[in-house]
């Protein structure tokens, strides 16, 4: 009898050592996520490392006795609106991080706004010494951040030239951001089939799931003009005649924008309502200009 109870003491010392070694393990890999009173003073995780903001900034030490520093700061340009769907308003923003080199790593990060408190995010890298200009509020529960970089292959001391958007969606339960052009994401559909997640709505003038910052929806055919433009960028444009309340661009860089017509004194000017994004066509020519970025495709002809 005696045999029988120390060993089932045993069993459950060691099931009892097991659970305790797997929550130090995650708490030590996830960080304490205890709700915090603001997104300025709540815990996130930068690649695997566990950063507690206090009052927007934190200080570790690069190493055990190392003079060096990891310097983590809220950088700001956030926006509010629903991320997970609880009806609370919630908040993304930018983080910076110096990690002792010369290098500003930029990130963007997520606090849900819950019943006790703030609980942060995965961070998202955009880049190292990029030009951030402004986070917005997306379709459905995305955001979509916009920045400018470097072409590939230019030095760190380039200035920041290449405008760029992530769009990105927080997974909740992973408390990660995601880019939703990752063609892995999953999520809801609507009755159309539209994957929600992802931004796409039904375009009922084309039958067809489309993300309205991509493509205007309407039945009328577009056309469809390439400009060459300096540095070997290309602009894809297509107007809607007769319809031409937008254009659609596919630039050289890799995105894809349906921009408003806006007012223009001379040729056709479409832009976005901040005037970060314009995109100006006269003739047999046109260019781009960029909050941040200034003219990022110039001298483009028509080809």
């Amino acid at each position: 009898m005696k045999i029988l109870l120390w060993a089932i003491v045993v069993v459950v010392l060691i099931v009892g050592g097991f659970y305790f070694l797997n929550d130090y393990i995650y708490t030590e890999k996830q960080g304490d996520q205890r709700p915090a009173a603001s997104e300025k003073d709540a815990t996130y995780v930068i690649e695997g490392r566990v950063i507690t903001l206090a009052n927007g900034i934190s200080e570790l030490e690069a190493a055990p006795g190392s003079a060096s520093k990891i310097v983590t700061r809220y950088f700001g340009n956030e926006v509010r609106k629903d991320l997970n769907g609880d009806g609370r308003e919630d908040v993304a923003f930018l983080l910076t991080q110096e990690t002792g080199g010369s290098g500003t790593f930029f990130y963007v990060v997520a606090a849900l706004n819950t019943e006790t408190g703030y609980v942060g995010s995965q961070a998202f890298l955009l880049g190292d010494r990029i030009a951030p200009q402004t986070i917005e509020s997306g379709p459905g529960n995305t955001i979509v951040v916009n920045y400018a970089d470097r072409q590939p292959g230019e030095p760190m001391t380039a200035r920041p030239s290449v405008g760029k958007s992530a769009r990105l969606i927080l997974d909740a339960e992973a408390m990660q951001l995601k880019d939703i052009n990752d063609q892995t994401i999953g999520g809801q559909t609507d009755e159309h089939g539209c994957l929600i997640a992802a931004g796409y709505s039904w375009c009922e003038a084309r039958q067809a799931c489309e993300r309205s910052w991509e493509q205007y929806c309407t039945a009328t055919q577009p056309k469809t003009v390439t400009f060459q433009c300096a540095d070997d960028r290309t602009i894809q444009a297509s107007f809607y005649i007769g319809d031409d309340k937008y254009v659609d661009l596919v630039l050289s860089d890799g995105r894809k924008l349906s921009v408003p017509r806006a007012l223009s004194a001379s040729g056709a000017r479409y832009a976005k309502a901040d005037e970060s994004f314009v995109f100006w066509n006269k003739g047999d020519t046109a260019f781009i200009t960029e909050a941040g970025g200034g003219e990022t495709y110039k001298n483009c002809i028509l080809k």
